[in-house]
Parts: C-alpha cells; structure tokens; sequence
C-alpha cells in the first residue's frame, strides 16, 4: 500500500510541476514535457536523459530536478533520487513542492528501510503541507515498521539466550547421562557379590587333588558295601 501511495504522489507531482513549468524558457519547457511523457510511458531512462537536458539549461529547475528524482526511484536509483529531492526540498522557495520533495525523500528512505531517516523526511514534509494525509499515512506506517523492527531484534535476543542456554544444557548432558548408569550403591553391592571368585592355578590343582580323594573314598565305599551285599545274600541262599 506504501508504494501504492508513494507512485500515485510523483504522477500528482508531475502535473503539478508541468502546469508551472510553462513559465520557463521554450528548451527548458520542451525537454521536461518530452521527460514527462516518457516516464508516463515508463521510459524512466529516457526521462531522465529528457530531464537532465532540462537541467543543462537552467540547473535551478524546480520541475527538473524533483522529475528527475522520480525517474531515478523508478529504477531503484535510491541514493541519486534522494539527492535530487533533497536538492529540490533545499532550493525551491514554493513551500508545497518543498513538502512534495520531503514526502518522496521519505518514500526513498523508507524503501531502503531507513526508518528514522524516513520519519524525520515525513516530518519536515508535514511543517510545510501540515494538511497532507498521504505523509501523515506514511509516517505512521514508518513508525509501525520501527516498532516491529524493536520487537524483531527482542525476539532475536530471546531466541539467542534460549539456543546458548539449549546448549549449555547439552554440553552438561553427557555427565549426567554417565551418572544415571551407573547403577545404586546396593546394587552394586550385589553384582560384585555374584560375580564368580577367581582362583589361582594353584587353588584349582588343589580343589581338583581334594575332589579325586573325595570320589576314590566314595568309590570305596561303594565296593565294600556290594561285597557285604554279596555275603549276605550267600548266607540267605544258605
């Protein structure tokens, strides 16, 4: 909608300036009508070239020099049409087109997203033409941007402190995770109970040595004890 507005002002400017315009000298006259009908046709080039022939002839030229601006914002020249309304806003001595000028110093800034800067253009537009309800719209959109801006660059803050916190966090996580598995101290306790005794070579050979003279006994045993079984069964056969 701003740049709606901002085009719709330099076309009203335009004729504003050409119905002036015919009090100035025949070439003058003849090059800013060639100028304007051709960034009517969207020939911003070749208006400018119109223009600056203006210019060639009288350097002063109110209508020059801010059509001039015009068809340089048009091409996205915004550091030279912010000079040619700046130089129409500080030499004109006719307080509407010097507002006119301060207005579409604000556009220019605006679209560069110079905030401030645009506002301090509305507001010097609005000392001269204080009626002006585009620069009064413009200003306050200017303003809003300035604010959401504010709340962007907050949010940007907040966003970082959260990403440096997220992080911190995460550089404490491994300790942590290291911590939690390891198992409670009872626990512990258990598993270094059941784990399986180590015995020495030398333990094992004796364990074994004891084992062998277990089972040479039980052996024994076994024998005298069918021997006793076999006499007795030969005393029964008796």
């Amino acid at each position: 909608m701003q740049t709606k507005k901002a085009d719709m002002k330099y076309t009203i400017i335009i004729f504003l300036l050409l119905s002036s315009s015919l009090l100035m000298a025949q070439k003058e006259n003849v090059a800013i009508q060639e100028g304007n009908q051709k960034y009517n046709e969207k020939d911003f080039n070749g208006a400018q070239k119109s223009y600056n022939d203006a210019l060639i002839t009288n350097p002063a030229s109110d209508a020059g020099n801010f059509n001039l601006g015009n068809s340089l914002f048009q091409q996205q020249d915004y550091e030279g049409a912010l000079n040619q309304f700046r130089k129409t806003a500080e030499n004109t001595d006719d307080p509407e087109i010097r507002a006119q000028a301060y207005h579409n110093m604000g556009n220019t800034l605006l679209q560069q997203k110079k905030y401030e800067e645009s506002i301090n253009a509305y507001k010097q537009a609005l000392r001269n033409n204080p009626e002006d309800a585009d620069t009064k719209y413009n200003l306050a959109y200017a303003q809003k941007m300035i604010q959401q801006q504010q709340q962007q660059q907050n949010k940007n803050q907040d966003d970082k402190k959260e990403d440096q916190k997220k992080d911190e966090q995460k550089k404490e996580e491994p300790q942590d995770k290291n911590k939690d598995q390891q198992p409670p101290k009872d626990q512990q306790q258990e598993q270094k109970q059941s784990q399986p005794k180590q015995y020495s070579k030398e333990e094992l050979e004796r364990i074994m040595q004891a084992l062998n003279e277990d089972d040479k006994n039980v052996q024994e045993k076994v024998n005298k004890q069918k021997v006793q079984a076999a006499g007795a069964e030969a005393e029964k056969d008796w």
